[in-house]
């Protein structure tokens, strides 16, 4: 009976040691096993024409449109936004000092393509580089 003991005492001893073991490696503070989340951003650049922009990256919620987060910089930084609403969305009459006209026109790009809806219909992604450039439109 001495000699089983003296086998069994010590592989005991082994497992309960692989047990703590484990169970101490297993439970270690939620910040070492938690990923940082990292806000996803989106680009904005105002482009006013002759070298002069402006560019601002933004925290997405996943609910931005080309047109709001335009708004929310506009009222952020105070630039004056002139806007009218129609049945296809919104037109970005000025911003500034620039007005749309015939000659020249606020265009929203994202990702380098212009956009083929409202700016207000047209939802971002993470991601996302945002352009609305004072340009002359295309006929």
């Amino acid at each position: 009976m001495k000699k089983k003991l003296l086998y069994i005492i010590p592989i005991l001893l082994i497992v309960f040691g692989v047990i703590l073991f484990k169970t101490s490696n297993d439970s270690s503070s939620p910040t070492e096993n938690v990923e940082q989340e990292v806000p996803e951003k989106i680009e904005l650049i105002i482009d006013y024409g002759n070298g002069n922009s402006s560019s601002h990256s933004l925290n997405t919620s996943g609910e931005e449109t080309a047109f709001s987060i335009l708004e929310k910089i506009a009222k952020e930084e105070k630039i004056a936004l002139n806007t009218q609403q129609y049945d296809f969305g919104i037109f970005v009459k000025a911003i500034g000092e620039k007005e749309s006209s015939a000659e020249m026109a606020w265009i929203y790009f994202v990702n380098e393509e212009s956009g083929q809806v409202a700016a207000d219909q047209y939802q971002l992604k993470a991601g996302d580089k945002v352009e609305w450039k004072y340009i002359a439109p295309e006929m």
